[in-house]
């Protein structure tokens, strides 16, 4: 969570209270591993060089958009703000923001944006996840038969193999099949 204010902190802690909420004091606080590590991003700003300074701290930290296999993906953002329309869509278009709420916002309206927030986010790691598996399945496969090899010969399953000599003669055997 970040430029939350006392009241907005406050809110966020009643919503929240059995997750895990980092609540940053200022930007220099967002890291790489804050990044990597959570599910949902949540934004208070009342003013738009707030968003602007968040998504510009947020683009630096994320990773290459051509993901490395197996890395998480990137948190969705929730923005909360009073800003008008007109003020956010120069972001819009170029952020990763997937909700706005409109102020005041209230603790149930909070608690389900950033639970639809995080089940996105887990979704895209299991689109990845099975992604990597469909990969390495593929890989798996044998490899398809190349013209140039060498065919095995061919032999009916019931063939008992016999040398030169022992061909045409009978042998008895326990089940009483002559060999």
């Amino acid at each position: 969570v970040a430029h939350a204010s006392a009241a907005d902190r406050a809110l966020v802690d009643c919503a929240l209270a059995d997750l895990n909420v980092a609540i940053l004091d200022s930007l220099d606080e967002l890291s790489p591993e804050i990044v990597r590590t959570c599910a949902s991003l949540v934004v208070f700003a009342r003013e738009p060089q707030h968003v602007f300074e968040f998504l510009d701290a947020l683009a630096a930290l994320r990773p290459d958009p051509t993901h490395v296999p197996g890395e998480l993906p990137p948190p969705p953002v929730t923005v909360c703000t009073s800003l008008d329309l007109d003020e956010l869509v120069p972001v819009l278009g170029k952020a990763r923001i997937y909700e706005v709420l409109r102020l005041p916002v209230d603790r149930h309206m909070l608690a389900l944006a950033v639970e639809r927030s995080c089940e996105r986010w887990a979704l895209q790691f299991e689109l990845r996840w099975a992604s990597l598996q469909l990969e390495s399945l593929a890989l798996a496969k044998p490899r398809s038969k190349n013209p140039t090899d060498p065919e095995l010969p061919r032999q009916p399953t019931n063939v008992v193999r016999a040398s030169a000599a022992m061909q045409g003669k009978r042998i008895p055997t326990l089940l009483g099949v002559d060999v």
